[in-house]
C-alpha cells in the first residue's frame, strides 16, 4: 500500500466532469487544465501474481481517491502500462470509464526527465579538521574531487595525505561533511593504529551518510575496501527533475471505446453508452422505478420496453410501448411525470383486453396506450387464462396448498412475432415449495408437466416429468435420487415410459467432499458402463479425469498441468493438457500453452505440431491482432501445415472490420473471401447501431435481422434464409432452413416434428423405435464434449473396435484453443455427428457455412475467436473489449451463455498451506464475524458444516431446499478487480444439477479488505439470496421473485439491483437492513469512511 508519486510511472491524470450550461444531463470530460493529481494525494495498491519475477509484468496497480473511488487501474504487458481510468462527477457518480485503448487514443502524454548534475569541484581540507587540540606538529590535507564522466555519471575521489611527527588525538564522529554526497554510498575506508601495536584500539575511517566518520574501535584493523585501494568512487547519475504534460483529443474515442453515463437532477441514471453501441435511455416513475427503457435500435422504431408493477412492487406485465410523437427521452419522461398518478396495477377477476391480449390486471399507470404485452406474471391465486392447463389434486400423495398469497402462481410469455403464448402454472406444498409445474406452449403444441416428491428437508427424492407434442404419445421420465448423510447425491436413476431403469450416475466422495469417482450408465442389474475418476492437487485443483497414461477400460483420460510441461506456471494458469482415448487413434495428445503478462493465451503447441496455435497477440483492449494456426491442408485432412495465418483490422474502436488470411492454402479453418494471391482491401464486417453483426463477406452473410432482445431472427447467406423464433424471455424455440424445421421444446429436440433426442444429466437420449437409447458423454474441465458412447446392444459393456459398424463409441471431438475442432482423426465414428452440444456444451450451427456456436445470447465464431455482438455484461469487464471470448484465456475460463466467466475454488492453498486468495478469505471471515453475517450463512449451511471458522449446528433454510452457495476468486484474471459476480450453476433447463442441487456461485475479484467486504455483502444480499428465494418457489430459476416489469426488461443481475432498490423504498431491503450493519462494523475496523452516512451512500452506488 503506497501513495502516488511524481515519477514517470506514478503520474495520474486528474480527470473530472463538467456540465454544459450547468445541466447534469449533458456532461463532458474535464481535465482540469491537463493537470495531474498532486503527489501523495491518492492511495495505491500494488499486486503481483505468482509468475512475477522482476519488472512490472504480472503486476496490477489500483489507485483510489480520498473518497475511496477507483480512479485508475493499471496492468502491464511487456513492461507497457495498460490504464483504465474512472471519472466521477461532483456528486460521486461514475460518468466515464476510459479503457486502455481509449487512454492511448484520447491522451497524448509527454513525460521527460532533465538529468540531475553535480558541481564538479576539487576541495582541499587541512589536517587540522581531523585532530583535536593537536599536541604535536603535523601536516597534510584531504582532497575531494568530483569529475564528470561520459553517460551522465560522475567520479568521486577522496585523497588522504596526512602525517604527524608525534602523537595526536583524532576527532571522532562525523568530522567532515563531504560535498555533493547525497548519493555517495556508505563505505569502510581504512584504519589507523592507535599506539605502536594498536593495543589501545584503532581509529576506523568510514564514509557514513555523506560524512567522513571516525570511530575509535577495538579489535583488528578493517580489511581494505575497493575505495581504499582505488581512492575513488563512481557516483550514479543524480536524480533529475521529471516533468509531465498531456493533451486531450476525444474525437471518436469516447463513443467507440469508452463507457459513458448521464444522470438527472435526482441523481438517477437516465442514459448510458457501451463502447460501440448506441445510447440507451431509462424513464422513471415518481417512485424512481424504471418503467421504460430504450436502446438505439428501439429508438429508430420509436419503441420502448415497458414494465408495470402491482401494489407490492412486483412486475405484473411487460412489453413494447410505441410513441411516434414524443421521440426524446426527456419528452417521454415529462409524459411519465405528468400522467395520471396511478403507480401500480390491481389484479382483477375479469380479463382486460390490451391490444388483443387478455390481461387480468388494470391498465392505469403510465404508459396506457400503444402497448404490446409480451409477458404477464400472476401471483396469489389461479384466476387467469391458463390455456386449458389444470391444477393437480395431489402430487406424490401431497395435496397442494391453497395458501398461495405472495407466491407466483403462473405466467404467460409471448412467442415473439406471433399471437401464441407459453403458459405456466405452479402449485406448492404447505411449506411453499414448488411440487407441480405445468407449461403449455401453443406455438410448438407441447405440454410439459413436472411433479416433485420432496423429503422433509426439501431435497428432491423423485421427479416425474411428462412431455407431449402434437398427437405423439407422451414421454414420461421418472427420476429418483438418493443422498448420503451430508445431503450429497449418491445415485440417480431414470425410467422412461415404464421401461427398464437406467442408472444415470453413482457418486463417491473423499473426506474433503471432493467428487472422486462417478459411475455412469447401465441398467440397475448391470455394472456401470464407465467409471470416471477425478484427482486433485494439494490446492484442490483438478489434475486428472481418469489417467491418460493408463486407460485400462476407460474410454477417455485427461490431464491438467499447472507448474509442469514446457512452460511451467504458478499463478493458476494451465500450462499443459494431455488426453488419450480408446478410439482408433489412441496415442497420447499434448498441448503446451504460453500466455502474456495479462494471462492472455499466446500459443498452444501440440506434440505433433499438426494442431498448433501460435503468434497470438492483442491490442490494449484484448482485440486479437494476429493468429496463426496449423491444421489440415487438404479435404481428406491427411496433409497438415499452416492452415490459418490471420491479421485482424479494426475501426477506431473494438469492431472488427476485416480478417486477412495469408496462408498459402486458406480453404480450411478460417475461410477468407479474398484470394491470398490478391491484396485484401475490402472490409468484411458491418454492424448495426447496437453493435450486432449485420454482414460477413467471408461467409457470404448479406444480412442479419434482430429482434428487440438483440437475438437474430433471420440470417441471409447466399440468398438463402435461416429463420429463428424466440419467446419474449429470449428462449430459442424454432430454427427453419428451407424445408427443415428444428424445434427446441424444453430440452426435447425435433426435426420436422420427429423427435431426435432429449437431454439427460450425463448426455442425451435418442428414440429407437418404441424404446430409447442412452448416449453418455465425457466432458473436460470446461464442459467441452469430448467423447460420446452408447451401449447399443445392452450387454452392459462398451464395445470398442476398429469397425465403425460395431464400435459403441459414437463420436469424439477435440479442439484447438478457442474452440475450432481438430480434423483428421477420431471424429464421427458410429452415428450422425451430434451438433447440439459440442464446445463448452453449446450447439454448433454449420448450416450454409455459418459455422458458429450458439452461446444463448451471442453467437461465437471459433475460427476468429470472437463473438458477433456486444456482451450484455460488458460493464463488468470494462478493461476488455466487449466482443472477446473468455478474457482471451480459453483454457482456463468458461463462457456462461456468452455473458460471463466462471470457475471455482476460493480456499485454494499454496504448497506451504497459506491461502492463495488471502484477501477474499479474509473478507468472508470478516463477514462471518458479524451477527448479521453469521445469521445469513446459517441459511446455506448444513449441519456440522464449518464456514469461515464457524461450525453450524443445523441444516439451514436453503440447504434444506437443495440450494448450495459456492464462493470463489475467479475474476482475479479479468484485470478489472473490484468486481463480484453471482450466477446459478443449474444447467438442466431450470432443474437441479447432477447432484440434484442448485449451485449459487459467487466470484470475487481482488481488492482491499473493506471493498471486498462491500462486494461480498452486495453479492450475498442482492444476488445470492434473490436466487435462493427464486428457486424455492418453484424449483427453477425464472426470476419469479422479481417484479415482472423488472424481470422482463432488464438483464438478470440488473433485475435484482432494481428489485433491491424497490425493496429499500418499501423498507424490506435485506441489503439495506442487514448489509448496512455488516459494513458499519467493517468501516469501524478499516476506517474507510468518515461517517455511517458515507457507508450508506457507498452501498447504493452500484450502477444498474
Amino acid at each position: 500500500y503506497q501513495t502516488n508519486t511524481d515519477t514517470p510511472d506514478g503520474f495520474v491524470k486528474h480527470l473530472g466532469v463538467g456540465f454544459t450550461g450547468g445541466n447534469t444531463e449533458v456532461p463532458y470530460l474535464s481535465t482540469y487544465n491537463n493537470s495531474y493529481y498532486p503527489e501523495g494525494s491518492l492511495t495505491k495498491t500494488v499486486t503481483k501474481d505468482e509468475n512475477w519475477t522482476s519488472g512490472n509484468d504480472h503486476t496490477s496497480v489500483e489507485i483510489k481517491n480520498n473518497q475511496g473511488q477507483i480512479v485508475l487501474k493499471r496492468t502491464y504487458n511487456n513492461s507497457q502500462a495498460y490504464d483504465t481510468q474512472y471519472v466521477y462527477d461532483d456528486y460521486g457518480n461514475l460518468t466515464f470509464v476510459i479503457p486502455p485503448k481509449a487512454t492511448d487514443a484520447i491522451f497524448a502524454e509527454n513525460i521527460s526527465t532533465t538529468p540531475g548534475t553535480y558541481n564538479t569541484t576539487t576541495s582541499t581540507y587541512s589536517w587540522t579538521n581531523f585532530v583535536s587540540n593537536p599536541s604535536g606538529p603535523g601536516s597534510g590535507n584531504v582532497t575531494v574531487g568530483i569529475v564528470a564522466l561520459a553517460g551522465g555519471s560522475y567520479q568521486y575521489s577522496i585523497s588522504f595525505n596526512l602525517s604527524a611527527l608525534s602523537g595526536n588525538t583524532l576527532k571522532t564522529g562525523n568530522v567532515l561533511a563531504l560535498p555533493n554526497a547525497e548519493n555517495l554510498a556508505n563505505a569502510n575506508l581504512f584504519s589507523v593504529l592507535n599506539g605502536k601495536f594498536g593495543s589501545l584500539g584503532n581509529y576506523a575511517f568510514k564514509i557514513l551518510n555523506g560524512y567522513i566518520n571516525v570511530t575509535l574501535v577495538s579489535g583488528t584493523a578493517f580489511a581494505p575496501s575497493s575505495m581504499t585501494q582505488q581512492n575513488s568512487y563512481v557516483l550514479p547519475t543524480p536524480p533529475g527533475i521529471t516533468t509531465a504534460s498531456y493533451t486531450t483529443n476525444t474525437g471518436n474515442a469516447l463513443d467507440e471505446l469508452c463507457y459513458q453515463y448521464k444522470y438527472d437532477k435526482r441523481n438517477r441514471l437516465i442514459e448510458k453508452k457501451i463502447p460501440g453501441k448506441g445510447w440507451e435511455s431509462i424513464v422513471y416513475d415518481k417512485l424512481d422505478r424504471p418503467v421504460l427503457t430504450q436502446d438505439a435500435n428501439l429508438k429508430a422504431q420509436n419503441n420502448w420496453l415497458f414494465t408495470k408493477y402491482d401494489a407490492f412492487g412486483r412486475p405484473v406485465y411487460t412489453g413494447v410501448y410505441n410513441n411516434a410523437t414524443a421521440t426524446t427521452r426527456i419528452q417521454v419522461q415529462n409524459l411519465a411525470d405528468t400522467s395520471v398518478q396511478f403507480h401500480f396495477e390491481n389484479k382483477q377477476s375479469t380479463a382486460l383486453n390490451i391490444n388483443g391480449t387478455s390481461v387480468y390486471y388494470t391498465n392505469r399507470s403510465f404508459p396506457t396506450t400503444n402497448l404490446t404485452v409480451n409477458t404477464i406474471n400472476y401471483y396469489d391465486d389461479y384466476i387467469f387464462d391458463t390455456d386449458g392447463l389444470t391444477t393437480a389434486a395431489t402430487i406424490y400423495g401431497v395435496t397442494p396448498t391453497s395458501a398461495t398469497k405472495s407466491l407466483p402462481t403462473g405466467s404467460k410469455v409471448r412467442v415473439l412475432e406471433t399471437s401464441d403464448w407459453i403458459t405456466t402454472i405452479t402449485q406448492y406444498d404447505s411449506k411453499g415449495r414448488a411440487i407441480y409445474v405445468a407449461s403449455k406452449n401453443i406455438y410448438l403444441n407441447t405440454t410439459d408437466i413436472i411433479k416433485n416428491d420432496l423429503d422433509f428437508t426439501g431435497k428432491v427424492k423423485a421427479t416425474t416429468s411428462t412431455h407431449t407434442k402434437d398427437s405423439n404419445a407422451a414421454i414420461t421420465a421418472v427420476d429418483t435420487f438418493t443422498y448420503d448423510t451430508q445431503g450429497r447425491l449418491l445415485k440417480q436413476t431414470q425410467t422412461i415410459n415404464s421401461g427398464t431403469t437406467e442408472v444415470i450416475a453413482e457418486n463417491t466422495y473423499d473426506e474433503l467432499g471432493q467428487l472422486t469417482s462417478k459411475g455412469v450408465g447401465g441398467k440397475t442389474t448391470q455394472s456401470r458402463l464407465q467409471t470416471v475418476d477425478y484427482t486433485y492437487n494439494i490446492r484442490g485443483w483438478l489434475k486428472q479425469i481418469n489417467d491418460p497414461n493408463t486407460l485400462g477400460t476407460d474410454l477417455f483420460g485427461f490431464k491438467l498441468g499447472y507448474n509442469e510441461g514446457a512452460n511451467p506456471l504458478f499463478n493458476g494458469n494451465i500450462a499443459l493438457t494431455q488426453w488419450k482415448t480408446a478410439n482408433t487413434d489412441n496415442s497420447l495428445k499434448t498441448y503446451n500453452y504460453t500466455y502474456d503478462a495479462l494471462n492472455r493465451i499466446t500459443s498452444g503447441i501440440d506434440n505433433t505440431n499438426n494442431y498448433s496455435l501460435s503468434f497470438v497477440d492483442y491490442d490494449k483492449n484484448g482485440n486479437i491482432l494476429h493468429l496463426k494456426r496449423n491444421g489440415q491442408t487438404n479435404t481428406q485432412a491427411t496433409s497438415f501445415g499452416v492452415m490459418d495465418d490471420l491479421t485482424y483490422s479494426y475501426n477506431s474502436g473494438n469492431q472488427l472490420l476485416k480478417v486477412a488470411d495469408v496462408a498459402i492454402i486458406d480453404s480450411f479453418g478460417f475461410k477468407d473471401d479474398a484470394l491470398n494471391t490478391t491484396a485484401d482491401t475490402a472490409n468484411d464486417y458491418t454492424y448495426d447501431v447496437n453493435g450486432n453483426l449485420k454482414t460477413d463477406a467471408n461467409k457470404n452473410i448479406t444480412d442479419v435481422q434482430y429482434n428487440y432482445l438483440n437475438l437474430p431472427t433471420q440470417v441471409t447467406i447466399n440468398g438463402q434464409n435461416i429463420l429463428y423464433v424466440y419467446d419474449a424471455t429470449g428462449v430459442k424455440l424454432r430454427k427453419t432452413l428451407n424445408t427443415t424445421t428444428t424445434d427446441y421444446a424444453n430440452g426435447f429436440i425435433y426435426e420436422n416434428n420427429q423427435l431426435q433426442f432429449f437431454n439427460q444429466p450425463e448426455g442425451y437420449v435418442m428414440p429407437s423405435g418404441s424404446s430409447f437409447n442412452y448416449v453418455y458423454q465425457y466432458k473436460d474441465h470446461l464442459g467441452n464434449i469430448r467423447l460420446s458412447y452408447s451401449d447399443k446392444n445392452n450387454n452392459g459393456v462398451i464395445n470398442v473396435t476398429t469397425d465403425p459398424n460395431t464400435t459403441e463409441i459414437i463420436e469424439e471431438n477435440n479442439y484447438y484453443p478457442f474452440g475450432l475442432e481438430h480434423k483428421g482423426y477420431n471424429n464421427v465414428v458410429n452415428g450422425t455427428e451430434y451438433n447440439y452440444k459440442t464446445y463448452q456444451g453449446k450447439e454448433k450451427e454449420e448450416d450454409l457455412g455459418l459455422n458458429t456456436l450458439a452461446f444463448g445470447w451471442r453467437d461465437y465464431d471459433p475460427a476468429i475467436a470472437r463473438f458477433n455482438k456486444i456482451d450484455r455484461f460488458a460493464e463488468k469487464y470494462r478493461s476488455m473489449n466487449p466482443y472477446q471470448f473468455t478474457a482471451n484465456n480459453p483454457i482456463f475460463f468458461r463462457e456462461i451463455a456468452g455473458d460471463s466467466i466462471n470457475i471455482t475454488e476460493l480456499y485454494k492453498k499454496n504448497e506451504d498451506g497459506s491461502y492463495v486468495n488471502k484477501s477474499q478469505v479474509k473478507a468472508l471471515e470478516e463477514f462471518a464475524s458479524t451477527k448479521a453475517g453469521k445469521k445469513y450463512l446459517a441459511k446455506f449451511a448444513s449441519k456440522g458444516q464449518k464456514i469461515a471458522g464457524i461450525v453450524f449446528d443445523k441444516d439451514g433454510k436453503y440447504h434444506k431446499k437443495s440450494i448450495d452457495l459456492n464462493i470463489d476468486a475467479d475474476l482475479t484474471k479479468v484485470n478489472d478487480t473490484r468486481v463480484g459476480e453471482t450466477s446459478v450453476g443449474n444447467n438442466n433447463n431450470g432443474k437441479p444439477d447432477n447432484n440434484n442441487r442448485f449451485q449459487i456461485n459467487i466470484s470475487l475479484g481482488s481488492d482491499s479488505a473493506y471493498d471486498l467486504l462491500d462486494t461480498l455483502t452486495h453479492e450475498f444480499f442482492i444476488h445470492a439470496v434473490s436466487y435462493a428465494e427464486d428457486i424455492i418457489d418453484n424449483n427453477k430459476v425464472d426470476y419469479s421473485n422479481i417484479d415482472k416489469d423488472i424481470r422482463d426488461v432488464y438483464k438478470p443481475n440488473s433485475r435484482q439491483h432494481y428489485q433491491e432498490n424497490r425493496n429499500a423504498i418499501n423498507g424490506t431491503s435485506l441489503f439495506g437492513n442487514y448489509g448496512y450493519e455488516i459494513l458499519k462494523q467493517g468501516n469501524a475496523k478499516y476506517k474507510r469512511f468518515k461517517s455511517n452516512t458515507e457507508v450508506w451512500n457507498s452501498m447504493w452506488s452500484f450502477i444498474y
